[in-house]
């Protein structure tokens, strides 16, 4: 399936922002959600759109959920390191908490 979506990425006449086309920058970006609790997709799926997804685990570490916001490009501060990515981590922590989780 990897391989396939990183045809069609390659294939696309405009790159996505964020969008990886090789496996290694799907592993760099992979790691980089692990590490730092937080993605964000950008002209992905709505054009001038951006969004930031913060995961939700279960007691036993899996991914149950994830809390997503969405808005335009400039409205949104997508920045991974800003208040709202900081905000929306601490509110899916908190959340994971409540499912049973406990950070390593």
């Amino acid at each position: 399936m990897l391989d396939q979506e990183l045809k069609e990425e390659r294939s696309r006449e405009t790159r996505v922002d964020d969008a990886p086309t090789t496996k290694a920058e799907v592993e760099e970006m992979m790691d980089t959600i692990r590490r730092d609790g937080i993605s964000r997709c950008r002209d992905a799926l709505l054009p001038n759109f951006t969004s930031l997804s913060a995961p939700i685990f279960d007691q036993a570490g899996l991914m149950i959920a994830a809390i997503t916001m969405m808005g335009p490009i400039g409205i949104l501060d997508d920045d991974l390191k800003g208040p709202t990515a900081t905000a929306l981590i601490a509110h899916a922590r908190a959340l994971s908490a409540t499912a049973g989780w406990q950070p390593n």
